[in-house]
């Protein structure tokens, strides 16, 4: 038999292994999941390696179906085999392409030999033929639902301090230049959370003893120095409330707007499929469609509306009306 062939009937029965346990497996069942592993063999090579494997190891048969035998370990048999399955391989594999760059340094170097064993695993596989992961590997990708942008560089110093400021819950003495500001400034800040928007990251930070939350962007730190004093977590405050109420589309109201707007055909079925809120309303008036909808005012939200540009026109709340007739007012003139 040629070398891979061996190999890979070692690799199936290894897996076979794996996959036995103390009460009985039909070899049906276990051919099926044999053919999720990459395995894609007979029911009777199946039973076939089950008959060789018991005259080595303690495997107990239960045969009162012929066609389809039972199979388990015996009572009190146990087989650490540590073998990573294809499904756990991918799984790490995804993992470290998507988290990466959202675990601190110790987690990830921590999960390092987890990952180069998925890859030594898949790659294993694959050389046998029997890896489908690589498939889906290569078929999936993650893209933003909005205009692809360059992201930014941050500084690998700082993104390491601001995670570990994070974790062990201390606060940071940053040189921060905020986007309106001419010079770079010093600020004392309590680190309270990470966020993920599109290809920035923010931390959601307080300054000092002041309750006030604010966003600040990675790639606006000249630097960042993890003190020795605990951060001071504001009276009430939760991340996911904060986020309802705005802070990750730049906004922070209380409440919320009663947005109503007049829609044409094409962006009332977007709506329909993604709402824009719970609350969301269609209505037909004089075969125009009005939605109605309960949002936070947000700079995001103006983004929204003045980029679907002639296919919505928004009637309340006037203020609103009124700062994007402005904005629209002032780009036209651009173009005289």
């Amino acid at each position: 038999m040629p070398k891979q062939a061996k190999e890979s009937t070692l690799l199936r029965q290894w897996m076979l292994l794996r996959l036995l346990s103390n009460s009985d497996q039909r070899a049906s069942e276990l051919k099926r999941r044999l053919a999720e592993e990459g395995f894609d063999v007979t029911i009777r090579t199946v039973q076939r390696d089950l008959a060789s494997l018991s005259e080595i190891f303690s495997l107990e048969v239960n045969d009162k179906n012929p066609r389809d035998y039972g199979w388990r370990w015996s009572k009190g048999a146990r087989l650490d085999v540590k073998e990573m399955s294809a499904h756990e391989a991918l799984a790490l594999n995804m993992a470290e392409l998507h988290l990466a760059s959202l675990l601190p340094a110790i987690t990830m170097n921590a999960l390092a030999p987890s990952f180069n064993l998925a890859k030594a695993r898949l790659g294993q596989l694959e050389r046998h033929n029997l890896n489908n992961s690589k498939n889906w590997l290569n078929k999936i990708r993650v893209i933003q639902p909005a205009q692809s942008l360059v992201a930014p560089e941050v500084d690998e110093g700082v993104q390491q301090n601001i995670y570990h400021a994070l974790m062990v819950g201390r606060r940071i003495l940053a040189v921060y230049q905020s986007i309106g500001s001419q010079e770079p400034k010093e600020y004392e800040l309590n680190p309270l959370g990470l966020l993920v928007r599109g290809d920035v990251y923010y931390v959601v930070a307080s300054a000092k003893e002041y309750s006030s939350i604010a966003l600040y962007a990675f790639h606006r730190f000249k630097r960042a120095e993890v003190l020795s004093k605990k951060i001071t977590i504001p009276e009430g405050f939760n991340i996911d409330d904060a986020i309802k109420n705005g802070l990750g589309d730049f906004g922070g109201a209380q409440e919320n707007i009663q947005l109503k707007i007049r829609c044409n055909k094409e962006l009332i079925t977007y709506l329909r499929e993604t709402p824009l809120s719970q609350d969301q309303l269609i209505t037909t008036v004089d075969d125009q469609y009005i939605l109605t909808a309960s949002v936070n005012d947000t700079w995001q939200l103006m983004w929204w509306l003045m980029s679907k540009g002639s296919a919505l026109e928004v009637c309340e709340p006037e203020s609103l009306r009124l700062q994007i007739k402005h904005e629209y007012q002032q780009g036209l003139h651009q173009y005289l």
